[in-house]
């Protein structure tokens, strides 16, 4: 990214509306969560499902809207000072 398109996300809520729903899409939604879903004997229903996702939206927005204002430099600082879980597998490309 370069500081033209950050600077296009920090001074734009649509934006970052926008990249939150993405972001929820294709990290989570699109998951083996989906898998679990459509199978027949999830415990999530349809609206369960629905309303997981307004909270992942939610949440990611929160994220994307700290990340790019003026608490992203704090998270930076923190990232680089260690890892916040510890516990959790790396991550691989996919």
């Amino acid at each position: 990214m370069n500081k033209k398109s950050f600077k296009e996300l920090q001074g734009s809520d649509e934006l970052r509306k926008r990249l939150a729903k993405l972001v929820a899409h294709d990290c989570f939604r699109n998951t083996k969560l989906e898998d679990f879903h459509a199978d027949p004997d999830s415990r999530l229903n349809d609206s369960e499902m629905k309303e997981l996702m307004i909270d992942v939206v939610n949440h990611t927005y929160d994220f994307v809207t700290k990340f790019f204002g003026p608490e992203g430099e704090r998270i930076i600082e923190n990232l680089k000072n260690g890892d916040p879980v510890p516990d959790w597998n790396e991550p691989k490309l996919s």
